[in-house]
């Protein structure tokens, strides 16, 4: 699947910029996920945003996912 490029500007609007910033940090907590999932690391980034005033550290560890595949494996026999 091909995405247009990205033109790289400031976005004026505000709620336009808001929605934008939670796509990309969410698209970014994906690749994290896939990276974890993929070498089999523990995977970490810390997150800031303009609109919280506290850092946000957001970590994705093998162990809840192994638990969490186990139990969509018996839910599915």
């Amino acid at each position: 699947m091909i995405r247009k490029k990205v033109k790289l500007a400031y976005i004026t609007n505000d709620s336009s910029r808001k929605a934008t910033y939670k796509k990309r940090n969410k698209g970014l907590m994906k690749r994290m996920s896939e990276l974890s999932t993929l070498c089999g690391i523990n995977a970490c980034a810390i997150m800031y945003s303009p609109y919280e005033s506290q850092l946000e550290l957001k970590k994705h560890c093998k162990d809840n996912q192994e638990k969490e595949m186990t139990l969509v494996m018996f839910n599915n026999i």
